[in-house]
């Protein structure tokens, strides 16, 4: 049934052993587009991946992909932020503080007095 595997050699095993790196290390550039917005976090993960998936293996969607990965696009938090000039961390504080029934000025204020001691 597994005669086969009686027939492999040594030089066919050092070949399956230096072929799984490279089948790895294939992955790992061809996927880059979506492990770089897994990391940064975006709102627009699943779109990068779909068109990374798809359209990857042809050059142009390959770059379209990583240049979207890469593109400073801000978070939905972060464009609440962006009529006050707040830094994009504010964004979840003024959020929940909103929440609360707190003021964004009265939170700030808070924090900034935890952050002095």
């Amino acid at each position: 049934m597994f005669s086969f595997i009686h027939n492999i050699g040594p030089w066919e095993i050092i070949n399956l052993v230096l072929l799984l790196p490279g089948i790895i290390l294939y992955l790992i550039i061809y996927l880059l587009p979506s492990i770089i917005s897994y990391w940064q976090s975006k709102s627009v993960i699943k779109k990068i991946f779909i068109v990374n998936l798809l359209l990857g293996w042809t050059v142009i969607g390959w770059i379209v992909s990583f240049v979207w990965a890469i593109s400073e696009n801000q978070s939905k938090e972060c464009q609440n932020t962006v009529e006050t000039n707040e830094p994009c961390e504010w964004g979840n504080v003024i959020k929940v503080a909103k929440s609360k029934g707190i003021t964004p000025q009265m939170a700030k204020t808070f924090i900034d007095k935890i952050n002095q001691n």
